[in-house]
């Protein structure tokens, strides 16, 4: 039961580490053209 709940801790953080530079490059890059577009 250990190991199982440490196997998804390990998974969880290993896609944590994976997603959440996918979604920084995507606000990083739509952010800035949001008031290009106003402008």
């Amino acid at each position: 039961m250990a190991d199982t709940l440490w196997l998804t801790i390990l998974m969880s953080c290993y896609l944590i580490t994976r997603i959440a530079p996918l979604s920084r490059a995507q606000w990083a890059g739509e952010v800035p053209r949001h008031p290009r577009r106003l402008a």
